[in-house]
């Protein structure tokens, strides 16, 4: 009997023993499960640590283009021929921002302005391209001393022999004057009083279809060569077209540009009887019907002073540039 009893004692034990073995291990394999992270939680870790790469990277990179930026302007800054290098491989619509990026500012010797100060409207770059002496000799040598042009244009079109009536010196002289996005065009001419006539509506009939800006160069009766660059090709119109890229120039006996005040807009205004330039008070430049006369005085629009070898002058010829 009491053999018996302590063999089914045995067993009960033995069977909560493993009832409570069994348990045991379910719980422990139940806390394994749950310190295990689902699969979707190991998706977002993946998720976040990609991010945190491509973050990464994209930093590294974004500070190595700004370091090499950096460099690149600090070596442009300092060495002009690598303004010079980089200006001709950007596109010809972009050059007009590097050209105002990089800009030569040219000190006035007499009132200290420089050729960007335009709302002074006074004459802005001397050059020394003539005999005679120029108003403004520091300035003068100043501008002698900068380096060669990266392009000295080519003058095509012309059946005449010289070409033109301006010189080389004086077409460099003109280019420096020139917005950038033109310093590295050729020149075509348009109109010549010698091989065309003497009429501003043939003038106008060799322009037509023309979009571009125009260089105009006159040569009157006492020996002044002198001209305007218009911003818009010329044209008869009722009203002042061009914009503030408009100026005048004297070539001989020294070059001289006169650039928009800000005073008005009268940049251009082409007429069927006259083409005249500025205006606010009088013509900075103006030429008749028949390009035979003409006058010069001081204007609002530019500032200048009279162009022609005096007020009112004989016209011996005109030319009308453009560029290509």
């Amino acid at each position: 009997m009491n053999s018996t009893n302590t063999s089914a004692e045995l067993g009960n034990s033995s069977a909560e023993f493993g009832a409570d073995r069994n348990l045991g291990a379910h719980e422990q394999e139940q806390s394994v499960y749950e310190t295990l992270p689902s699969h979707g939680s190991l998706g977002e870790s993946s998720r976040l640590a990609g991010m945190d790469s491509a973050m990464l990277v994209g930093a590294t990179v974004t500070q190595g283009s700004a370091l090499i930026g950096a460099v690149l302007i600090v070596a442009m800054l300092l060495f002009p021929r690598c303004r010079r290098w980089s200006a001709a491989l950007l596109p010809w619509r972009w050059r007009w921002l590097w050209g105002l990026l990089f800009r030569r500012r040219k000190p006035d010797a007499a009132s200290g302005r420089r050729d960007s100060d335009v709302g002074a409207g006074a004459a802005i770059e001397m050059v020394e391209v003539g005999g005679g002496a120029s108003k403004v000799a520091p300035a003068a040598a100043s501008v002698a001393a900068e380096p060669p042009l990266l392009h000295v244009p080519k003058l095509l079109g012309s059946s005449s022999s010289p070409p033109s009536v301006i010189s080389h010196e004086q077409v460099c002289a003109v280019c420096r004057a020139l917005p950038p996005r033109l310093t590295l065009c050729d020149w075509t001419l348009l109109y010549s009083t010698e091989q065309h006539g003497c009429s501003l509506r043939t003038c106008y009939r060799q322009l037509e279809g023309r979009h571009g800006p125009n260089l105009v160069l006159v040569l009157d009766d006492g020996g002044r060569l002198f001209g305007a660059f218009a911003s818009e090709a010329l044209r008869c119109e009722r009203h002042y077209f061009g914009t503030g890229e408009t100026f005048l120039f004297s070539l001989a006996p020294s070059f001289a540009a006169y650039r928009w005040t800000r005073q008005n807009s009268h940049y251009v205004l082409g007429g069927h009887d006259s083409l005249a330039f500025g205006g606010g008070g009088a013509f900075g430049l103006y030429l008749d019907a028949s390009f035979e006369r003409g006058s010069s005085a001081r204007c609002d629009t530019f500032g200048n002073e009279p162009l022609g070898s005096s007020p009112e002058f004989g016209v011996v010829k005109v030319e009308v540039w453009g560029f290509r």
